[in-house]
């Protein structure tokens, strides 16, 4: 049988931090995440800002 990795106390935990209130991946967030992911060994060439990220539905959005 496979161990699940799954925790609720870690999934509870997630909550706190996490917002739903600004939604743009902003440049200086997207590098921090990128440069852990290649400390991490996750990725070794992750794509620039440029390239990955597209916020235009967002900057186009209106609320009703």
């Amino acid at each position: 049988m496979r161990k699940s990795h799954f925790s609720i106390a870690k999934y509870n935990l997630s909550f706190k931090w996490i917002a739903y209130d600004d939604l743009i991946i902003h440049e200086k967030d997207y590098k921090e995440l990128t440069k852990n992911l290649i400390e991490m060994g996750l990725q070794k060439n992750p794509p620039s800002y440029e390239k990955f990220v597209d916020n235009s539905l967002i900057d186009n959005a209106t609320l009703p």
